[in-house]
């Protein structure tokens, strides 16, 4: 029932798109090595580049950025957003490998590789004028995402969605949950002869008796028919040796 429970609330959480904001960190990788683990990690990536020294809407823009990464709707498609520091040693070289050069700049990322348009060219969301919102910032990102991956996030999200609950649906086969039934078993007995004396000649008594039992059902999976059989197999040796016991005095008489 844990299980199934974990399974439950797994699920609710995938799919609840309205259920509120999950904080979850940005990624801030400080080398070329660490930036390719975490494009190769996840099946899709944001990456954004900007300067941090050079750029005074910085921390308005991180702040964005992080607020982007925290909708439901990218968590739940396993969305992972990067931003990348280009005042940092290295990562200038990063973004240039890219063709990145207007700050800030956005590209993506799918199954590791940069989505790139029909010609072959890299897709990427740049050329903001100096003085543009990092609110306007954030419009203008949103409705590139979901241009360039929005199918593929919708479509991550169902299966996401399906696998779980067939997962639910398969720890409700087994043990963790099953539905009330019961299982009943014959059982059998016998009685020992009560010994009497008539004129010096034993007479001897028989008796047969036939008992049911019923077991509800329990975590293991024979636990009902085990319990049924148990209860049968005793009403049936009692029900045989008041038997016999009744048959050995009816001969004495």
């Amino acid at each position: 029932m844990k299980r199934l429970f974990f399974y439950g609330a797994a699920l609710g959480l995938a799919v609840g798109v309205s259920c509120g904001a999950l904080a979850k960190d940005v990624k801030h990788p400080t080398s070329d090595r660490r930036f390719h683990q975490l494009v190769s990690k996840y099946p899709f990536v944001i990456v954004m580049f900007y300067r941090d020294m050079r750029d005074p809407r910085a921390d308005e823009l991180e702040s964005m950025f992080e607020a982007v990464a925290d909708l439901s709707r990218y968590e739940g498609a396993r969305a992972r957003f990067i931003r990348v520091n280009t005042d940092r040693r290295g990562m200038e070289r990063l973004a240039g490998s890219y063709q990145v050069d207007d700050m800030p700049a956005f590209i993506l990322f799918k199954k590791g590789k940069p989505v790139q348009e029909v010609g072959g060219g890299l897709v990427t969301l740049d050329e903001f004028e100096p003085q543009t919102r990092a609110s306007e910032v954030r419009s203008e990102l949103q409705k590139f995402i979901e241009r360039h991956l929005g199918d593929d996030i919708s479509g991550e999200i169902e299966r996401r969605k399906e696998a779980l609950e067939e997962r639910v649906k398969e720890a409700r086969e087994r043990d963790y949950y099953r539905p009330s039934s019961s299982y009943s078993h014959y059982g059998y007995g016998y009685g020992y002869p009560y010994r009497s004396y008539y004129h010096g000649y034993p007479y001897g008594g028989l008796g047969l008796g036939l008992g049911f039992g019923f077991g509800g059902h329990g975590r293991r999976r024979f636990g009902g028919h085990r319990g049924g059989h148990r209860r049968g197999h005793r009403g049936g040796h009692r029900g045989g040796h008041r038997g016999g016991h009744r048959g050995g005095r009816g001969r004495r008489r």
